[in-house]
């Protein structure tokens, strides 16, 4: 039987072996030992053996010259299958479980369990039972009914393996469950994309489509977000050289600010096979954003604004760009989401991304969109008790042109470069639909204090 989930039709050189199947082997402890790691032969000694021609499924074993081929099966209760196939017990092994699990006796520091689903939780609980601590498990979006809020025993935790990472690629939760389990069981937990909703997935499409094909209408999009946890793990192996690099956040809204793209005192790590192994008694909760497709990696920017103006009040729902022009690439009109209501007096930050490396960031282009809105107007209708007492369009609402800024603080996550932006022609100022062009800026002026109008300070 073929794993559910194999890898994609591609060649790669990977430096381990595959071990695939989703049967359980009931009652099989076995001694594996290599005879000589030139000759590849393998040694095995059944200590215990229960009726095992019932099982059919047989474990497909893929070599890294051809991983996406079925070359050679191992056979419940056929112990030779083993050495047919030359199995290697000095190489990396990869056991990639799907619910069920079998027991090898192989170095457990050397071992490393990668779990799906149901499978992330069987591999910590052949972790918890191992005589020694096992070296690494992983865990790909662990199954979150019946887990979600489970003591620690009874289900994947930290404790399981001397390092547990985990993805959360779909804990969106819908009648009161979630696919994937929403809170931390590991060492590392990331959550690309917040955890919900992964792009490329179109979960929207499918709730638009549940009139007219039902239930089965989320079957395609759930199964696209939830295995996505395994699509960025291959990631993380095929695209070496492209690493998706995650962030520690406290939650995903202040990640969406661009507040936590730092990487000093372990802040930040490698998504997937290459993540660094850290030993945190606290839950360390990382975000990132990724691509809709292989490779994922993208480039995670930190924008940093003060805006100042006559009055405190502000009830305007602004539309606000970026183009960000660099030695490599430009990438034009890139939106500027506003996590908290806007106003002016304030520094606001925001999170920029972007698919590809722009390389050295050479000049900004700001644009602002802005009017007083419809929807404005309403909000500003129902906060207001005594509205009717006042006008709708009063003294009290600024306009677009009050508001001003004249720096822009840029952060990359990727390479933690600060640079400061500084507007090439300050005495036009911020115009309202019209682009306003920010460059690095000369130095002395990146935190000197400028001449600003109304006595504000950036």
């Amino acid at each position: 039987m073929r794993c559910p989930h194999p890898l994609p039709l591609r060649p790669l050189s990977l430096p381990f072996a595959l071990l695939l199947g989703s049967a359980l082997l009931p009652g099989f402890v076995g001694n594996a030992r290599g005879s000589n790691a030139t000759e590849g032969t393998l040694e095995l000694q059944t200590n215990e053996i229960e009726d095992l021609n019932r099982i059919k499924t047989r474990f497909s074993l893929r070599r890294p010259s051809a991983p996406s081929e079925d070359e050679c099966y191992v056979i419940a209760g056929h112990m030779d299958s083993l050495a047919k196939c030359n199995f290697n017990t000095s190489s990396k092994t990869f056991l990639i479980i799907h619910g069920w699990s079998k027991r090898v006796r192989i170095p457990a520091g050397k071992m490393h369990l990668i779990g799906y689903s149901l499978g992330a939780h069987v591999a910590g609980f052949a972790g918890s039972h191992a005589a020694n601590k096992i070296g690494r498990i992983t865990g790909l979006d662990p199954a979150g009914p019946v887990f979600e809020g489970a003591d620690a025993q009874d289900r994947l935790s930290p404790d399981d393996a001397t390092f547990v990472d985990v993805l959360h690629t779909f804990t969106r939760e819908s009648l009161g469950l979630s696919i994937g389990i929403r809170q931390p069981v590991g060492h590392v937990d990331i959550y690309p994309n917040g955890g919900s909703f992964q792009p490329g997935c179109n979960l929207q499409g499918a709730v638009n489509n549940i009139a007219m094909y039902g239930i089965y209408a989320f079957s395609k999009a759930m199964k696209c977000e939830h295995e996505r946890s395994i699509h960025l793990f291959i990631d993380s192996i095929l695209h070496k050289d492209q690493p998706c690099v995650a962030f520690r956040c406290s939650n995903q809204r202040a990640f969406q600010k661009g507040v936590c793209l730092s990487c000093r005192k372990n802040r930040c790590n490698t998504l997937g096979y290459d993540a660094t192994p850290v030993q945190t008694r606290k839950a360390s909760q990382m975000f990132l954003k990724t691509r809709a497709e292989m490779p994922f990696r993208v480039h995670h920017y930190q924008l940093k604004i003060h805006f100042f103006g006559k009055t405190t009040h502000f009830d305007i729902d602004p539309t606000l760009s970026v183009s960000l022009h660099g030695t490599e690439n430009v990438i034009e009109d890139l939106h500027l989401e506003t996590v908290d209501r806007f106003s002016p007096n304030k520094t606001h930050s925001f999170l920029v991304v972007t698919e590809v490396d722009i390389g050295d960031l050479l000049l900004i282009k700001f644009r602002w969109e802005s009017s007083l809105t419809w929807n404005s107007l309403w909000k500003r209708m129902k906060n207001s008790i005594s509205w009717y007492k006042l006008p709708l369009w009063s003294a009290s609402i600024s306009s677009d042109s009050d508001i001003q800024f004249r720096r822009i603080r840029v952060k990359s996550g990727e390479t933690q470069k600060k640079m400061v932006f500084c507007l090439k022609d300050s005495s036009t100022g911020i115009v309202p639909s019209q682009e306003a062009i920010f460059v690095r800026c000369p130095a002395g002026r990146e935190s000197s204090p400028t001449s600003r109008p109304h006595g504000q300070k950036l």
